[in-house]
């Protein structure tokens, strides 16, 4: 029986070396509801509660993309927990389903907003302007205020784009112009 360094015996079956395991060791403590959930869990995706365990944190750290799209999905998320709770139920009831749509709607629309907008501008178009040259960049600008304008109608776009890509608001106005033809 293999010993640990206390001399006393270690229990259970020795470990393999790191080299020759499949999966690593991982303690954790649960509370008895979460075990029990898990448990059931488990039993109907016919897993063993460590492949439940491993299978929901693999699916936690890949399927919802990168930090940021976690973290709106998660938003997203617990407007509905927040309206709903955990039940499923809403999802087949036509009002509830269309008012949770909307207000999730509502939700996504706070993640748009002006200063939000005009920051990511400014780094797209400075970069472009690294990357491919001024011209480039004037197009992409050119592109960019004309949806900018229309989501946003009552902010200066062309106070924005204007120093940045190096021409006058009437140049802007002159390029969009050209553009919509």
């Amino acid at each position: 029986m293999a010993e640990m360094e206390s001399g006393k015996p270690s229990r259970g079956r020795p470990r393999k070396l790191p080299e020759f395991r499949k999966r690593n060791f991982v303690t954790l403590r649960l509370r008895d509801e979460t075990k029990a959930a898990l448990m059931r869990a488990a039993e109907a995706n016919q897993r063993s509660l460590s492949e439940e365990l491993e299978a929901r944190i693999e699916t936690a750290l890949t399927i919802f993309g990168g930090p940021r799209t976690q973290g709106l999905l998660r938003a997203l998320a617990a407007e509905v927990i927040r309206r709903w709770g955990t039940d499923d139920e809403w999802l087949s009831r036509w009002l509830d389903r269309r008012a949770t749509i909307e207000a999730l709607k509502q939700r996504l629309d706070l993640e748009d907003s002006p200063d939000r907008l005009m920051t990511e501008l400014q780094d797209v178009i400075e970069n472009c302007i690294l990357n491919s040259g001024l011209q480039e960049a004037r197009a992409l600008a050119v592109r960019y205020y004309r949806i900018a304008r229309q989501v946003f109608p009552n902010e200066d776009w062309a106070g924005l784009l204007c120093p940045i890509i190096e021409l006058s608001r009437e140049e802007l106005a002159i390029k969009v112009s050209q553009e919509d033809c």
